[in-house]
């Protein structure tokens, strides 16, 4: 059986991508602001409930590096 959404793990706690969890989900909200609305509305704490990295290569997009979430 696979997982709906894949399950990592860093620095011994289990994450999820908290962009692969926004497309599974179908969400319609821009994602950044997706992200940051649920990190408000839930008082999620940084580096406790989510760790925040650029993700490390080439926007295809141009402009600014893509922010990426992990979830505990």
């Amino acid at each position: 059986m696979s997982a709906l959404i894949n399950i990592n793990e860093q620095n011994g706690k289990q994450v999820v991508s908290a962009r692969e969890l926004w497309q599974f989900l179908g969400v319609k909200k821009d994602f950044s602001h997706w992200i940051k609305h649920r990190i408000e509305k839930y008082g999620f704490i940084e580096n406790q409930d989510y760790t925040v990295f650029a993700h490390l290569g080439e926007n295809i997009n141009g402009g600014r590096p893509i922010t990426e979430y992990d979830l505990t």
